[in-house]
């Protein structure tokens, strides 16, 4: 006679194992992780204290898991290209990766000290060059990369918010990612 499974000690771990070494999970639809298996085979009921086959409705939950997962990931990826796409600032383009986010920043930092003589010149995304006059035209060009950064961030956020909160597959395909 086969030995049931045992009850798992912690019901929180989403990554047991019975008696014969099979895995199962407590699925919930609302955790989005791209490092556990989706689609879960057998799932542990613990009213019953058994491994069961999953349901079509878990079924459909793995399925928007994945969804939202790819989503998340499309979102991510937008987000990185905005960031390589740059800002302007009186009418040039700028690059806004971590470096120059970084000298902008210190830059800003030291504008009023004597060690920054004026004009200062920055380098452009086009390899071209722009000068800035003076401490007034440093804080400017930080505040605009500093909106730009944080405007793509807080987008990406609103996003991923509302992907994680779609109960449906439709409600997931009504969101739009029209970031520019």
């Amino acid at each position: 006679m086969e030995e049931a499974p045992s009850k798992p000690s912690d019901p929180e771990d989403d990554n047991r194992t019975n008696s014969t070494n099979e895995s199962w999970s407590s699925a919930d639809p609302t955790i989005v992780s791209g490092e556990r298996d989706l689609v879960p085979a057998k799932t542990y009921d613990p009213a019953a204290n058994e491994i069961r086959l999953a349901t079509s409705t878990e079924t459909k939950n793995a399925k928007l898991r994945e969804e939202k997962i790819k989503r998340m990931k499309e979102v991510d990826a937008k987000t990185g290209a905005l960031f390589d796409k740059g800002f302007t600032f009186d009418g040039k383009e700028f690059m806004l990766d971590l470096d120059d986010s970084l000298n902008f920043l210190t830059l800003y930092v030291i504008r009023d000290t004597p060690a920054v003589r004026y004009p200062v010149t920055i380098q452009l995304k086009d390899y071209g060059e722009y000068q800035l006059a003076d401490s007034a035209d440093v804080e400017l060009l930080f505040l605009a990369s500093v909106t730009r950064a944080m405007t793509i961030l807080f987008g990406s956020r609103q996003l991923k918010t509302s992907i994680k909160a779609a109960t449906t597959e439709a409600g997931l395909a009504a969101i739009a990612d029209t970031r520019e």
